[in-house]
């Protein structure tokens, strides 16, 4: 997955990452950041494809958590 379609799928699975971080322990807008994070994250790497970029996402949102 290039990183354009990184952003679609950020875009399409708002929702239900922004669920696995609230039970994770994060409030709302602590999700919110998380997800802003990631998005920041992915813009300032070079990436080549992704095989499975809905973990990297998640890695991301982790990783900025905690």
């Amino acid at each position: 997955m290039t990183t354009g379609g990184l952003f679609e799928l950020l875009a399409s699975e708002r929702d239900s990452l922004l669920r696995y971080l609230g039970l994770r322990g994060a409030t709302i807008e602590e999700a919110e950041d998380i997800l802003h994070d990631v998005y920041l994250k992915l813009r300032e790497t070079e990436t080549g494809p992704i095989a499975q970029p809905m973990p990297r996402m998640v890695r991301i949102g982790i990783d900025a958590k905690f």
